[in-house]
């Protein structure tokens, strides 16, 4: 950015110039000390006036500058209030330029995310793990059901790897079939249809497992999850990681990749159904898509942006002491969203949303 000895811009001609040569009004929303400005249609902020403190005045998108210090985290802000008119027009532009990119012009660290524990076991296997997972948000926490998320996640590895067989495997699933379509299994027949090697060292087990095919081992995870909420996770961490390794090596990184986004899809949507019932006592409504998922302040899951149709948007979060969860069209939903969240909710639900 060039420098100027100039006076400093007003707030009021800052934001003209935000404004100027642009057929749509952008959405502009007054905080407290500042005022923010978002690129029409989409809410990503592309320009911020900051009323006070050592970096008051424009802050916006860009490469070069001074870091913005009003942004936390990593992010592409920088502080333009030296900025004399002409520049703080071309800055303004290439603000909005940045703005309007994928993912807001942010540069990805290649760091894997903290996403729900069994599939970050598999995205440890991957060449290549997909960006973006849980729609930006923590790791998921399933308040309730998650002997049901398990099994879901492994019943659809198994579908996924049912081509992945070695000779010989024909009864054994035949015979692992007849069990999942079982009712009740006792203990001493269900503990060794789950596990290749029911007692031995870790090392045993391990060595077992890979002894045996994709579609058997996957199957076996199935079984497994019978056990409960408390001794499901292992089986539903080796039938990810089993089957995205597979996947890989078979079908390529890309359809891994696929894999595991679908995946999350469905941990998200698991992830809402049960806290809708534990939080706002109630059941889930037919959705569509999670678009958004946000955070309290001790890092848990507090907050869920949904689809529900193509007029229809939900949001289910803490306003004020209750949990509530609004049904409404997009732009009302989105006013809910607290002050805190309101730029990355917008930011992640607009690009799942299609709208950016």
């Amino acid at each position: 950015m060039t420098r100027s000895k100039a006076a400093p811009l007003t707030r009021d001609l800052f934001l003209e110039l935000c404004e100027a040569g642009n057929r749509q009004r952008s959405y502009v929303r007054h905080r407290e000390g500042r005022v923010d400005v978002y690129l029409p249609g989409v809410y990503r902020m592309f320009a911020s006036w900051v009323e006070a403190g050592p970096q008051a005045g424009a802050h916006l998108r860009g490469a070069e500058g001074p870091r913005s210090t009003a942004f936390r985290g990593d992010h592409n802000w920088v502080h333009g209030g030296a900025l004399d008119r002409a520049a703080m027009e071309r800055a303004i532009a290439e603000s909005r330029r940045i703005a309007a990119m994928r993912g807001g012009g942010h540069a990805t660290s290649g760091e894997l995310p903290d996403v729900y524990k069994p599939l970050l076991h598999a995205l440890k296997a991957m060449q290549a793990p997909p960006a973006g997972l849980h729609a930006g948000g923590p790791r998921a926490k399933v308040l309730s059901g998650e002997q049901e998320l398990a099994t879901k996640l492994c019943e659809r590895c198994m579908e996924r790897t049912r081509h992945l067989t070695q000779p010989g495997d024909d009864d054994l699933l035949k015979r692992l079939d007849k069990l999942r379509a079982q009712k009740s299994i006792k203990y001493e027949v269900l503990w060794p249809a789950a596990n290749a090697l029911p007692y031995g060292t870790d090392s045993a087990k391990r060595a077992a497992d890979e002894a045996e095919s994709a579609a058997v081992q996957t199957t076996r995870a199935v079984l497994g999850c019978r056990y409960g909420s408390q001794k499901c996770l292992p089986f539903v961490t080796k039938a990810l990681v089993r089957t995205v390794r597979e996947i890989e090596s078979s079908d390529g990184a890309a359809a891994a990749a696929a894999l595991v986004v679908e995946l999350d899809e469905l941990i998200m949507n698991e992830e809402l159904v049960a806290a809708l019932a534990a939080r706002a006592k109630q059941e889930a409504p037919a959705f569509e898509r999670v678009l958004w998922r946000g955070a309290d302040a001790k890092g848990y899951p507090a907050w869920w942006l949904v689809r529900i149709d193509g007029e229809r948007y939900g949001l289910l979060g803490k306003l004020g002491r209750r949990w509530q969860w609004s049904v409404a069209d997009w732009d009302s939903v989105v006013a809910m969203i607290p002050d805190e969240h309101f730029e990355e909710a917008v930011e992640a639900a607009c690009a799942r949303d299609g709208r950016a």
